[in-house]
């Protein structure tokens, strides 16, 4: 069977392969040892190529996956890499050892009994080539037989055991490795996809029988799944398509179903690719960009590829590019600044003079300083600072403006502020305006700011000019007066001062008659009177709580002194409290009638809203809710 054909393609292309005990099949012992007694169904294995595959041990225990690279390889042409050898035109057949290639593991996931085969647990990982050749391209192999159709580098399960620790001693000093006949109690499942289709998720429920099967030694077809206790040449596999020299081949899946009770087990892994030689100086371009949507480009970013030397720092706008050997070639980062996250690695195709792009895209925190602004009254007046709100806005693009209110007053009041720098035009530039001021006070229309840094602190000063009111007319004054909005709520100052209002300038003045109760509608109007969801009435020292009704909108109020004899100078005579919701910004304006004035007897002042002989005056207020 296969033992001639074996002797045949192994001596025709070296003398190391031994012809004496050359039988391919699925799963053994191992025959480096002594002798031991050969199972019917587990019949020894060619101990060629044995000892040519990497061995993969896998502990489930641990969930990791130990790779060891062969200790003999079988091949002809090139030995040892010998650079004669590589200049050879013709290609050379080769079961690959660690002189040619690494294997590299990666992703190691393992899934619970039954979810992927009924009473059996899974595992999978990631494999990796690295052609460790610079002028050698590793293309589809001429021995063993590879599949039809299939290009490339070849991997697939020589032989699955599973494996115990019996205690003793080993190489390393704490163990011995004894191989145990599997009896199928770890196989290679349908993971291996060998016609290069994309890798399935993490342990679905496949349909139908997945991966192929490939008689690789004796050129028989695999119709189906050998029987258990079986001799068969039939293996799953993974093609990995040509790896040009230096360069590191696709990512595969493969993966193994295995009883419960196996706690780890060894696959040895065959490699097998043809050599051609190609040649130096084959190379292309990578090149891309490196930024953030939080910072913008980023500079001084190491790009790392495999198989050139040194990494190459990304410019000013985040641009790089690199000259590479053809090849499939892995692109990583590294040296980002602080605060950025890592990104997973980019496989790139570089092809004899192409150029490739692969632009990265990196998560990074947002740099900020902080904006420390101070408000200062000037040009007079008695005016109160506390409440004036302000909105930050940066000049780099991509920031939302930041809204607030001062603390503070009533000459001068200041705020405290966390501002993003942004990135690109305008980085650390910006303005701040301001609003909800006093009547007869201004600011300016914006105050801009120029060189917040990362980290850093700008002091920001602001003048807010107001002017004296004019001396009050003959008349009572009704006022209102906006405190700022917190929290959800706003807050309402009613008062009342009649001593201006005398007899000697208005004829309807009744000064110093004392007022002790005060009746009326305070109505809301305005773009932001849709937010406003609820009010209430909150007590004052000398008139108490107002009794409150109407609507939310439009509040009837009384309010009554709590001190014998009442007043005759300016009071606070009722606060109202709104609640408003979410939306956008806007203003609420203030509205009131006065229904009735009372002295503390019961009577009422006689009042002239509007006209000759006015003896009313109402001040009205606006508020912008954030």
């Amino acid at each position: 069977m296969i033992r001639s054909i074996l002797r045949n393609r192994l001596m025709a292309g070296a003398a190391v392969v031994a012809a004496a005990g050359m039988v391919a099949c699925g799963q053994t012992t191992e025959t480096a040892e002594a002798p031991r007694p050969t199972l019917p169904a587990n019949p020894v294995q060619t101990p060629q190529l044995r000892q040519s595959a990497f061995i993969f041990d896998v502990n489930m225990r641990s969930g990791t996956v130990r790779v060891t690279a062969p200790t003999a390889t079988l091949r002809t042409g090139l030995v040892d890499g010998n650079a004669a050898a590589k200049e050879s035109a013709s290609p050379n057949f080769s079961i690959l050892g660690n002189d040619v290639i690494e294997v590299s593991v990666a992703n190691f996931q393992a899934s619970a009994v039954g979810a992927r085969a009924p009473g059996r647990r899974s595992v999978a990982f990631d494999v990796t080539i690295t052609n460790k050749l610079p002028s050698v391209r590793l293309i589809t192999p001429t021995f063993p037989t590879p599949p039809a159709s299939q290009a490339g580098a070849l991997l697939f399960p020589f032989a699955v055991n599973v494996t115990t620790t019996s205690g003793g001693i080993s190489a390393n000093g704490n163990e011995v490795i004894v191989e145990l006949p599997s009896n199928g109690e770890a196989v290679a499942n349908a993971d291996w996809n060998g016609n290069g289709a994309p890798d399935t998720p993490a342990f679905p429920a496949l349909p139908g029988a997945g991966g192929e099967f490939h008689n690789f030694f004796n050129d028989a077809s695999c119709t189906a799944t050998p029987a258990a206790g079986t001799l068969s040449d039939c293996f799953r596999y993974e093609t990995f398509g040509d790896v040009e020299g230096g360069a590191q081949s696709i990512t595969r899946r493969v993966g193994f179903d295995l009883d419960p009770t196996v706690g780890q087990f060894r696959a040895r892994l065959i490699v097998a690719a043809d050599l051609q030689a190609v040649g130096p100086g084959a190379n292309g371009t990578i090149q891309g960009t490196v930024s953030s949507p939080q910072r913008g480009p980023l500079s001084g970013v190491s790009v790392n590829v495999v198989g050139v030397a040194s990494p190459t720092p990304t410019g000013a706008a985040g641009d790089y590019s690199v000259v590479a050997p053809v090849g499939v070639r892995q692109v990583s980062l590294s040296g980002l600044p602080a605060g950025c996250s890592p990104v997973s690695p980019v496989s790139a195709t570089v092809t004899n003079g192409g150029t490739t792009t692969v632009n990265f895209t990196v998560t990074c925190t947002v740099l900020t300083g902080t904006i420390n602004g101070t408000l200062t009254r000037t040009g007079g007046g008695t005016q109160s600072l506390a409440g004036i709100t302000y909105t930050i806005t940066p000049a780099a693009a991509g920031v939302s403006p930041i809204n607030g209110t001062v603390t503070g007053g009533p000459e001068t009041a200041n705020f405290s502020e966390i501002v993003p720098i942004g990135f690109g035009a305008g980085q650390g530039n910006g303005a701040i305006t301001l609003g909800n001021l006093p009547v007869d006070c201004s600011a300016p229309a914006s105050t801009p700011y120029t060189g917040l840094t990362a980290g850093g602190t700008l002091p920001i000063g602001i003048t807010v000019t107001c002017t004296p009111p004019p001396p009050p007319p003959a008349r009572y004054v009704f006022a209102h007066q906006w405190g700022a909005p917190a929290g959800g709520t706003v807050d309402l100052t009613l008062t009342f001062d009649p001593s201006n209002c005398v007899f000697a300038l208005n004829a309807t003045c009744r000064v110093p008659l004392n007022y002790a109760g005060l009746q009326g509608t305070t109505s809301l109007t305005g773009s932001a009177t849709g937010r406003i969801s609820g009010r209430t009435s909150l007590s004052t020292p000398n008139f108490g709580t107002p009794t409150i009704g109407g609507t939310t909108l439009a509040t009837n109020f009384v309010t009554n002194t709590v001190s014998p004899g009442g007043f005759t100078n300016l009071q606070t005579v009722g606060i109202l409290r709104y609640t408003f919701g979410a939306g956008a910004s806007g203003t609420v304006t203030t509205s009131t009638t006065i229904a009735e004035i009372v002295d503390f007897d019961g009577n009422s002042f006689v009042l002239v809203p509007a006209g000759p002989g006015q003896n009313l005056q109402i001040n009205n207020a606006t508020v912008t809710l954030p």
